[in-house]
């Protein structure tokens, strides 16, 4: 629903499964532990997921721009792909959420491998 440009959801989805701490707690990474290459691959990983969950949801980028509370296409095309360094940020993703009417953590599936690689990959060359 939206209200004056701005996205408000409605009683039904207020009333949606939130996230449960340990599946927060698994999303979020000690920073200093990653480098920055990973860092942009992780943005670029859920800047994907965003655009594959918009496309099975027949949403334009522009209409989900709108839907957001943006006027321009721009954020949401340059984050999906990451360009000049644009990314989703929390809020991004929250409206996202529920504008496409998904759990936030859709938009992480994946990351969680990619850190547990990284993570292995530095365990066996420690020494």
């Amino acid at each position: 629903m939206r209200y004056f440009g701005k996205y408000v959801p409605t009683k039904q989805e207020t009333k949606k499964d939130i996230p449960s701490a340990s599946q927060i707690t698994e999303i979020i990474i000690r920073f200093d532990d990653l480098d920055e290459a990973l860092i942009q691959k992780v943005y670029k990983k859920i800047g994907e997921n965003v655009k594959r969950i918009r496309e099975e949801k027949n949403f334009s980028q522009l209409s989900l721009a709108q839907a957001i509370g943006h006027k321009s296409v721009s954020v949401v095309s340059c984050a999906e792909i990451c360009h000049k360094n644009y990314h989703f940020n929390i809020e991004h993703l929250v409206r996202i959420a529920g504008v496409l009417d998904v759990n936030i953590v859709d938009f992480f599936d994946g990351v969680d491998k990619m850190i547990e690689a990284v993570k292995n990959y530095k365990k066996a060359n420690e020494g």
